[in-house]
């Protein structure tokens, strides 16, 4: 994975992949289908469309979910044989070019009220794992 320090380790000895993604799914988590190098895919607020892209991860499980606003959470996970890394963010494609990925945040700006929620749904899993494992 790009980027490995931005990336959370935990144990996961006692858990599979299945046990992960059906806690995701109970979260309304989607699990991206990569059909080429990104996926793409949009929301709506107020009344316009909001697109944005993902991009393909080749060695991490990656799922997303609508935020409030409009606004995308995404957690990508790697799944080794007894540890997970984990990392989220809230991508923003500006001007269809560049895509942006802000970090989750306890205390973001009122309009980006989606990194707050990206924030406690990481710290749920976080928690989740740490208590599974022990």
């Amino acid at each position: 994975m790009k980027d490995k320090e931005n990336f959370s380790h935990h144990r996961m000895e006692g858990l599979s992949k299945r046990d992960i993604e059906r806690w995701m799914r109970r979260r309304q988590f989607q699990m991206v289908d990569f059909q080429g190098e990104d996926f793409r895919t949009s929301t709506f607020w107020g009344g316009k469309e909001i697109f944005y892209k993902i991009d393909c991860q080749n060695d991490a499980d990656v799922y997303f979910r609508e935020g409030s606003l409009g606004g995308l959470i995404v957690i990508e996970m790697q799944v080794m044989s007894s540890e997970i890394a984990l990392r989220g963010y809230c991508p923003w494609l500006i001007f269809g070019l560049f895509n942006v990925k802000w970090s989750f945040k306890d205390r973001p700006l009122s309009w980006m009220k989606y990194r707050q929620e990206g924030f406690y749904d990481m710290r749920a899993l976080k928690s989740w794992l740490d208590q599974s494992v022990s």
